[in-house]
């Protein structure tokens, strides 16, 4: 790998984390594409490093707020915690199970594809619901936190999912992708702390810690601007142009692989 090659990754991994169109296909159909090492799950998962550093700058208010309702400092501040807390379990512990007890392999190009083109019709079907709540209810938390799991299969989505299912539950479209956007904290920590485990135990070896870490710089730097222009493309659109571009990267992995 060339430092070019990392910051094409990461600036891939910046960009595609905070739209609902799948990171993990993104970089493995670029890796292809360069004819890069198969084995570098590791690699992958640390530029995810970069884009968490971006989130937790972006939405600093919304941080404060987690903070503060895990110290317990207010009712608004507690409640909001636990809904956070609560949609981020599902998906937290099964990504955990599956990387601790399975060797699962998603990496068929036509699962792959199929999946972006399924999941696209569902999140263009779930956005012609309407907007009209207001408050996130504990009940509805749970399940946006269940429809995340379904991002254990590349091509799916973590983000995608869990807008759909509140777009379908009628959460309007800012709030939809800032929510979402948050219970990526969860799952995005725990691979990375697994990761770390992996690496410390001798299990996975970086073989150059200078182009992770090029990588990580060009990932947080395109994923502070990603999620500047896509949340306020999100104030006057709907997610149409998002869906025709799953559709048209679904079909380009059928034609190239």
């Amino acid at each position: 790998m060339t430092p070019l090659h990392s910051i094409i990754l990461g600036i891939i991994q910046g960009i595609t984390e905070f739209l609902p169109v799948s990171s993990s296909a993104h970089l493995m159909w670029a890796s292809k594409l360069m004819d890069l090492p198969s084995q570098r799950y590791a690699f992958d998962v640390c530029l995810n490093l970069g884009s968490l550093l971006a989130l937790l700058i972006f939405f600093r208010k919304d941080m404060e707020h987690l903070l503060c309702g895990f110290f317990n400092c207010s009712p608004d501040d507690r409640k909001f915690f636990l809904l956070w807390f609560v949609s981020s379990l599902p998906v937290i512990g099964i990504f955990f199970i599956a990387d601790l007890f399975f060797d699962l392999d998603f990496k068929s190009p036509i699962l792959l594809a199929s999946a972006l083109l399924l999941f696209g019709g569902i999140l263009f079907c779930c956005d012609q619901g309407s907007a009209d709540k207001k408050s996130l209810s504990l009940k509805d938390g749970i399940w946006i936190g269940f429809a995340q799991c379904l991002a254990l299969i590349p091509g799916v989505s973590r983000l995608g999912a869990a807008m759909s299912m509140m777009r379908y539950l009628n959460y309007s479209r800012s709030e939809s992708f800032r929510f979402s956007m948050l219970l990526s904290i969860g799952p995005v920590s725990g691979a990375l702390f697994l990761t770390l485990l992996k690496i410390i135990s001798g299990k996975v070896v970086i073989e150059n810690w200078n182009l992770l870490l090029l990588g990580c710089l060009f990932s947080f730097i395109f994923g502070l601007l990603t999620l500047r222009l896509v949340t306020n493309f999100l104030r006057k659109h709907t997610f149409l142009a998002l869906v025709i571009y799953r559709i048209i990267f679904g079909l380009l992995v059928l034609l190239c692989f």
